[in-house]
């Protein structure tokens, strides 16, 4: 059984309890449709009242991540995330049937500096910690839709090289291993011309168009942001402004 420890954080208790659960949830130690403990019995494993229990599990069911069933309690159930990967449907006259999204690693995670002309400004403290970078294509089918280049300042989260990640999302594996969450995003949109390269990748003509957009995530960890440039083939799909890392 898991050890419980609040001690070290200074958030209130019933966050601390929030963010407990929702590790648990993400990590797969409870899954979509399981029934939490009771109320007791959260507040007797963490030692804290049921009015605090309570308001963790309100934030929980405001976030998607639990549903209340009366009668029942609490119920596990995924959220629909609205911070990372674009939804995808096909144009008119594609294909009829839309495959499976596949998210493969071209460059899995790894540790080196960050490129001198960088597309967001970086801290002195982000440049001394060195990058944690890797590169992903998205798939749907055998038709690759999506190249994503993801960059993280290394402090103290060598999880991201060291283990899988959890439900094959960055995120995930931040909160769950980190407890670290996302506050907010910036990002920036332009269209560009496919150069030889990318031509390749996407299967298209060179000088044919792709959507960039270039982000940068705040998260709820000090001076941690996750920055990425994503690159989208529209000429068989549009996107829909829904994003989930």
């Amino acid at each position: 059984m898991n050890t419980i420890n609040l001690k070290f954080m200074k958030d209130p208790f019933y966050k601390n309890v929030q963010q407990q659960i929702k590790s648990q949830i993400i990590s797969g130690q409870f899954t979509e449709g399981d029934l939490l403990p009771s109320e007791n019995d959260l507040a007797d494993k963490y030692k804290i009242t049921r009015s605090t229990i309570r308001h963790a599990l309100e934030e929980l069911v405001k976030e998607g991540y639990i549903s209340k069933r009366k009668g029942k309690g609490s119920i596990v159930s995924l959220p629909n995330r609205s911070l990372g990967i674009f939804r995808f449907r096909n144009l008119p006259g594609a294909t009829d049937k839309l495959d499976p999204i596949k998210m493969i690693f071209i460059k899995k995670p790894q540790l080196g500096e960050w490129d001198d002309y960088f597309f967001f400004a970086i801290s002195d403290e982000e440049k001394a910690a060195g990058c944690i970078y890797f590169k992903r294509i998205c798939l749907l089918g055998d038709e690759p839709i999506m190249l994503e280049y993801t960059f993280i300042a290394n402090l103290g989260i060598e999880a991201l090289i060291d283990k899988p990640f959890l439900n094959n999302s960055v995120l995930d594996t931040l909160n769950a291993v980190y407890l670290i969450e996302i506050t907010g995003l910036q990002q920036e949109l332009k269209a560009i011309s496919t150069d030889k390269p990318l031509s390749k990748i996407f299967n298209l003509k060179k000088g044919k168009p792709l959507i960039q957009i270039q982000q940068k995530f705040s998260t709820s960890k000090t001076n941690l942001f996750i920055y990425s440039r994503i690159l989208y083939n529209t000429e068989k799909f549009n996107i829909s402004n829904s994003l989930s890392l």
